[in-house]
């Protein structure tokens, strides 16, 4: 009853409603999310120029699929109920994806209703995991280390990982 009396009342005064935007990503069970952006017309563009890291459940990365959410942050409306909807896309990795960090823009939906544009950038990143097979190889087997050199490369900044994570010894002669 609540959301509905406040969307009558700003409706009969003419008043546009202010959303608190929050975006929110989820992969499997796994889920970050940026905290609430500060209030804005429902309507109008948001800068979020957050960035969320969220480990993939498997090295196939092309089996991952992710959603975007974009939710509208309530304080109590979120306890009772969680937070509502603004809008959604769900996402799956493709070989584009590997290895370039690229900038797409998507639509949201909810409903099946257009709900508004989201501007992202994909990029995927190596596993801590992976960085630490690759930290001391001697101790994995030639498999996980030739898994986790391909997690490592396949990310848009690979080959300056990969040469970061040299000796000190090898790094500092160039």
């Amino acid at each position: 009853v609540g959301d509905l009396t406040t969307g009558f009342v700003r409706g009969f005064l003419g008043q546009h409603r202010s959303l608190w935007p929050r975006v929110e990503l989820r992969c499997g069970r796994r889920t970050v999310s940026t905290d609430a952006k500060a209030p804005v017309r429902e309507g109008a563009d948001v800068d979020c120029n957050d960035i969320l890291r969220l480990g993939l459940p498997s090295r196939n990365v092309l089996e991952s699929s992710f959603t975007i959410s974009v939710l509208d942050v309530r304080d109590l409306q979120s306890v009772v109920r969680g937070d509502p909807l603004i809008g959604r896309v769900t996402l799956k990795v493709t070989n584009e994806d590997l290895g370039v960090e690229r900038e797409q823009e998507v639509q949201l939906t909810r409903g099946g209703a257009p709900q508004g544009r989201l501007r992202i950038k994909i990029g995927v990143v190596a596993a801590d995991a992976d960085r630490q097979v690759l930290d001391a190889p001697a101790e994995f087997s030639l498999a996980d280390v030739a898994a986790s050199l391909a997690a490592v490369l396949s990310q848009h900044d690979g080959v300056e990982t990969l040469l970061r994570s040299r000796p000190e010894a090898l790094r500092a002669g160039g």
